[in-house]
């Protein structure tokens, strides 16, 4: 949270030097793995995204700290079940299709870099951010 992320095949590479999250290959495993940490990560000083759903549209209010949002689905409350649905929302909103639980996540903004990466990739935020990359789950009837 306020940094990259990181996955490594640390039997191809012990010393975790190639992270995996900047290859097209990974993408779907490691948004999986993004959503079930952050699903039930809660802590006292920090606050989900708020998301509420009215009229079957799931709303939820904009932040400069995050770039975009994805919205993740399951038929039980079972998040290791949901799966990403939508990904790359600019906006707040969705419109929720069928009955089960929506998450809300989020994509942080990050600008600072680090000469490891490379200068042209962003790595870390510039202000740490007390919300949580994350939404509670809703359920749409």
């Amino acid at each position: 949270h306020g940094i990259i992320d990181q996955l490594y095949n640390i039997e191809e590479d012990p010393d975790e030097l190639n992270n995996l999250i900047f290859s097209e290959d990974h993408q779907d495993i490691y948004n999986q793995m993004y959503f079930e940490t952050l699903a039930e990560w809660r802590f006292q000083e920090y606050s989900p995204i708020k998301l509420k759903l009215k009229n079957g549209e799931l709303k939820w209010k904009q932040s400069g700290e995050f770039l975009e949002y994805a919205v993740y689905y399951s038929k039980t409350t079972d998040y290791t079940q949901a799966k990403m649905i939508k990904s790359e929302i600019s906006g707040n909103s969705y419109k929720a299709k069928k009955k089960g639980y929506y998450w809300l996540v989020a994509t942080p903004k990050f600008t600072k870099t680090s000469k490891f990466y490379g200068e042209n990739t962003p790595v870390a935020v510039e202000k740490y951010s007390f919300t949580l990359p994350v939404s509670d789950q809703v359920y749409f009837k």
